[in-house]
């Protein structure tokens, strides 16, 4: 299958141990700006201190792509009640602030969001050639 190039909504889906559930995330590609800006806040350097900030990024560039979340991913309480949170503005359960919710009560989800978009979307096929 080949990557599809487009600006529409993508989704991957991750196995949550915390909910023994799969949670679908929806997100668009990063622009070339973006994943420049994301390579280059990983590591700073002041004189001869080299400082690493790779959580930070992750968590700032996992929020920014991040479109939606699947029905069904998360429950959150409102009212005193437990309830789904939805991204669609059709739902019944839509909450306008769902991202801020995500990334405020889920870091490690948006995290790992930025992690595999990124950083880790490519590894070598086994069946490369080894040019050495």
């Amino acid at each position: 299958m080949a990557r599809e190039l487009t600006s529409e909504k993508l989704k991957l889906t991750f196995y949550d141990r915390l909910s023994d559930s799969d949670l679908e995330l929806f997100y668009r590609l990063p622009t070339t700006e973006e994943q420049i800006k994301y390579d280059n806040s990983l590591m700073t350097r002041n004189r001869n201190k080299v400082s690493t900030a790779i959580g930070e990024a992750r968590m700032k560039f996992g929020a920014k792509i991040l479109t939606g979340i699947g029905d069904n991913s998360f429950v959150h309480e409102k009212e005193g009640k437990v309830v789904p949170l939805h991204s669609r503005e059709d739902s019944d359960h839509y909450e306008a602030d769902w991202k801020e919710i995500v990334v405020r009560l889920a870091p490690d989800v948006v995290s790992k969001l930025g992690f595999v978009v990124f950083e880790g979307s490519l590894e070598r096929a086994d069946d490369a050639e080894d040019p050495t």
